[in-house]
């Protein structure tokens, strides 16, 4: 029987120069088990569309559930083109919000291939999956955005920054598709449905913070401890 642990992490954060991480870090909820049609349900709900929206591939292994939930805390931004070459930021801007909305208003001045070697799209949306197959498109535009999000995590304005990416995006002069991943626990991945992961956070410095994450909530059927 593989029990489910108590997991302690150390989150690198980025705190002097933009005080949104903070506030958004400080603001964490206890993930919730959620499902496809309530994902959905909830992106209705705004007046989002389902269009290139995905969730991240099902794993019932402990490490990757914690990795796809640390993912929509990352501040890197993966901007691509459409020969699957990544973009990165030209100055040391360090708010996630003003990167993005760079990316999409004018690409190239505030872009540039990055120089590094660094993760390819390939490897990233191998990890995808649509979240509404009726609503999935195929396009073939000048840049690709990728943008994760959860509803645990800073969500009102997360898609309050999205839903007005979607409208810049019209004026741009570049082709943007946005594609919005959402990583909030999924019960395909093992879980069930409506419980919670504790969270527990705690500022240790000026750039640095741990992450406790209690016991996963898996489902009884798959002789996982709850």
């Amino acid at each position: 029987m593989k029990k489910s642990k108590l997991i302690f992490v150390l989150v690198s954060l980025i705190l002097s120069s933009c005080s949104v991480v903070v506030k958004k870090i400080a603001g964490l909820k206890n993930p919730e088990v959620e499902t496809k049609e309530s994902t959905i349900r909830f992106l209705n709900k705004i007046d989002y569309p389902t269009t290139n929206t995905y969730i991240l591939g099902g794993s019932n292994d402990s490490s990757q559930i914690i990795n796809n939930i640390l993912k929509c805390l990352s501040q890197d931004v993966l901007l691509y083109n459409n020969i699957g070459v990544r973009y990165c930021y030209k100055s040391k801007e360090k708010c996630n919000g003003v990167k993005l909305k760079n990316a999409v208003s004018d690409v190239l001045q505030y872009y540039e291939p990055c120089k590094s070697d660094t993760i390819t799209m390939q490897e990233v949306i191998s990890t995808f999956e649509p979240l509404d197959l009726d609503n999935t498109t195929r396009s073939e535009p000048d840049y690709f955005l990728i943008i994760y999000w959860s509803k645990f995590y800073g969500c009102k304005k997360r898609m309050t920054e999205v839903l007005d990416l979607l409208s810049l995006k019209n004026t741009s002069i570049y082709n943007i598709s946005i594609i919005l991943v959402n990583t909030d626990l999924q019960a395909d991945w093992g879980l069930e449905k409506g419980k919670r992961l504790k969270l527990k956070f705690k500022f240790l410095g000026q750039k640095s913070a741990s992450l406790e994450f209690g016991r996963i909530p898996y489902q009884r059927q798959n002789n996982k401890c709850p």
